[in-house]
C-alpha cells in the first residue's frame, strides 16, 4: 500500500481476497487493482462513488459524498485484520461463527454503526464486550489489533488528514509484531 500510494494511487478495495502473503509469511502484496485510481484522477472528479468490499470499507466512506483518501485504505487494513482475528481459528480449520458473522449481510448504515461500536470499545470509550475477543488461535494478535486501531482511527482526534506518519507507524507495528511472534513460536 505504501508503494502504491508513493506512486500516486489509492487501492480502494483492500480486502482479504486482495492481499497475498508471501511464503515467508512476513511480507505480502496487494493484488486486484481494478478499482485503484490515481490521485490526479481522483482530484478531477466531482462525484466519486464509494468502492470496495463493504465488510472492509472505512466507516466514513459509507457516508454520502465521502471522497476516498489514503486514510480509508489504512482503515480497511484494520478491518481485514479484525475480520481475520475473529473468523479464523488456525490453519486448515473452518471459519468461526462469531458475533460478526452477520456483518456481510448488513446495509451500509447498520454496518457503519456496528463498526463505530467496535472502535469505541477498542478506544476504551465503551466497555469491551466478550465478542471483541478473537479466536483462541489469533488471541496473540489482540493487542496488535488495538494498537492498529489507534493508528488508523485515533478516537477523539482529527483523522481526516494524514499526519504523514501512519505508514511508518503501521510498518513498525507489523514488523515488531512479526518479530515478537517469531521469537515465541518461530515459523517452520
Amino acid at each position: 500500500m505504501k508503494h502504491l500510494y508513493a506512486a500516486g494511487y489509492l487501492h480502494r478495495d483492500i480486502s482479504t481476497g486482495n492481499i497475498m502473503l508471501l511464503p515467508d509469511l512476513t511480507n505480502g502484496i496487494l493484488i486486484d487493482l481494478d478499482l485503484a485510481i490515481s490521485l490526479d484522477d481522483l482530484a478531477k472528479r466531482e462525484v466519486v462513488i464509494p468502492t470496495g468490499t463493504s465488510l472492509f470499507m472505512a466507516i466514513n466512506i459509507m457516508l454520502p459524498g465521502a471522497v476516498h483518501t489514503i486514510l480509508f485504505d489504512h482503515e480497511s487494513l484494520f478491518w481485514v485484520l479484525f475480520w481475520m482475528l475473529h473468523n479464523f481459528d488456525g490453519p486448515s480449520r473452518q471459519p468461526n461463527l462469531h458475533a460478526y458473522s452477520h456483518w456481510p449481510k448488513l446495509s451500509w448504515p447498520v454496518l457503519r454503526l456496528n463498526k463505530i461500536g467496535v472502535m469505541t470499545s477498542l478506544a476504551g470509550i465503551t466497555p469491551v464486550p466478550d465478542t471483541l475477543c478473537p479466536s483462541s488461535f489469533c488471541m496473540p494478535l489482540k493487542e496488535c489489533t488495538k494498537q492498529l486501531s489507534e493508528i488508523v482511527l485515533p478516537m477523539g482526534k482529527n483523522f481526516d488528514s494524514d499526519d504523514g506518519l501512519r505508514f511508518d507507524k503501521m510498518e513498525v507495528l507489523f514488523i515488531s509484531e512479526i518479530e515478537r511472534l517469531n521469537s515465541e513460536s518461530p515459523l517452520q
